[in-house]
């Protein structure tokens, strides 16, 4: 995208972002966690307790938010190969991504074999949302649909050879 030179002559922050071209960030939050959080109920959305975001700012009206999620998923061996763990954002109570699937999911197990339990899958996954509220808090929450023992921020099992992952949550403000 060529740079735009802004002729700015107003006062404040709203004629300053009145300026800016559709498509510029406003404002950006992060939130990471080196901790783990173990999932073994089914087919529920659990808050990780990972991240609980608020912009410092309210959103302007007509933005968009984009979220970027990347975790580490370990799962316990238990010969339930090929199936999903999903994450999304709620938006205080509402959840962004898809109901079943959030905004990204995946197994853990490469092909049901043995020792599952040391091993840990990168997810990430993003999405660009309209925000239903100008305010609202944001925090990251995971679902399976069975019941078997997954984890979130490394594998399953704890040693020093083990993958631990650092989870990080980043949201933006986009003009609109």
């Amino acid at each position: 995208m060529p740079l735009t030179k802004l002729n700015f002559t107003g006062s404040g922050q709203g004629a300053l972002i009145s300026v800016l071209p559709t498509g510029s960030v406003l404002q950006t939050i992060q939130g990471t966690s080196d901790s783990k959080y173990t999932l073994d109920s089914a087919d529920t959305w659990e808050n990780t307790g990972f991240v609980s975001l608020t912009f410092p700012n309210a959103l302007q009206s007509n933005s968009k938010v984009l979220v970027r999620i990347n975790v580490l998923l370990g799962e316990a061996q238990d010969n339930g190969w090929a199936s999903r763990t999903a994450v999304t954002i709620f938006e205080n109570s509402t959840n962004k991504g898809h109901a079943t699937y959030g905004i990204v999911s995946s197994s853990a197990h490469d092909n049901g074999s043995a020792n599952t339990q040391y091993k840990a899958e990168s997810m990430s996954g993003e999405l660009l949302f309209t925000p239903s509220v100008t305010n609202g808090t944001y925090a990251l929450y995971c679902k399976a649909p069975s019941s078997y023992v997954r984890t979130i921020g490394g594998a399953s099992i704890n040693s020093s050879n083990t993958p631990i992952g650092n989870t990080q949550v980043t949201l933006q403000e986009i003009k609109g």
